[in-house]
């Protein structure tokens, strides 16, 4: 909680002043170390390499190093300028050897001398193609800009298909472009003529919704069943998991009617009841 300056020790007291004065610390912490010398460390982190105009020294690299000693290990990082392509820098070790070498700056300024001259005929050849490519600037940026419109043109008519596809299908999500693959599997996809779609259409328009079987149809079961029953001794047709039972037709249906006897009302008997007057008693 030290950074945020919100710990209070509990025998701090307001009458103690402030928790620094209290603590013997500067608000600024350990960069006041020096105030009294006129020094403020200033403590910043910057993008790039920089140099102290009083002392003339490189600021950010560092003047110490930190060396594991146990429980750790440094990871080493190396490769070679070349293969990667980068800016080789010198070594601490040949900057000191140029300084103080007289013979071994003369033979390294020979080697520099020797990569120059070898990459003459290279930037000689880009700065010739430079100035070819860019000889006429008008004209570039008129082959610039048309072919920009004519590959705006294109995606406008590509999202104009795209959005009649979807309006067509009623899709709400965005079509990707097409691809050979696509293309194979729609060649695959083979459809009827216009002319056949529209016989099919039409018979099946007047065609009614239920067929009914003719006789031939009705002898040719009949025919099948009796022949599954003289050769197969496990067939039952009236068993209802049987594959050629099927559900009896209305035509095959026979009603008898019957006329219902009348009952004949003098052959009801009646119950007879003795009169009153009758009774003896």
């Amino acid at each position: 909680m030290q950074p945020f300056n919100k710990y209070y020790p509990p025998d701090w007291t307001p009458e103690k002043g402030s928790i620094n004065t209290y603590q013997g610390k500067h608000a600024l912490g350990d960069r006041a170390r020096k105030l009294k010398e006129g020094i403020l460390i200033v403590r910043f982190e910057l993008p790039y390499n920089i140099w102290c105009l009083g002392c003339n020294e490189h600021i950010g690299q560092g003047n110490t190093a930190y060396v594991v000693v146990s429980g750790a290990r440094k990871k080493v990082e190396e490769w070679d300028p070349k293969e990667t392509e980068v800016l080789e820098f010198q070594d601490e070790k040949v900057k000191e050897e140029l300084e103080s070498n007289p013979m071994y700056r003369l033979e390294h300024g020979l080697l520099d001398k020797k990569v120059m001259d070898d990459s003459v005929p290279r930037i000689s050849q880009l700065v010739d193609l430079n100035e070819q490519q860019w000889a006429d600037p008008y004209t570039k940026s008129q082959k610039l800009r048309r072919r920009f419109r004519e590959e705006k043109k294109k995606e406008r008519l590509a999202r104009e298909e795209d959005e009649k596809i979807r309006d067509k299908h009623s899709l709400h999500i965005d079509l990707l472009p097409e691809t050979v693959s696509d293309t194979i599997q729609a060649k695959r996809v083979e459809y009827d003529a216009s002319h056949l779609l529209d016989q099919k259409r039409l018979q099946t328009a007047v065609s009614p919704l239920f067929r009914k079987k003719t006789q031939s149809t009705r002898l040719e079961h009949m025919a099948k069943t009796q022949t599954r029953l003289k050769t197969d001794p496990f067939y039952n047709p009236t068993h209802p998991f049987s594959s050629l039972q099927k559900r009896a037709n209305p035509e095959d249906i026979v009603i008898s009617n019957k006329k219902k006897k009348k009952e004949d009302d003098s052959s009801t008997s009646l119950v007879f009841y003795s009169d009153s007057d009758d009774d003896p008693n």
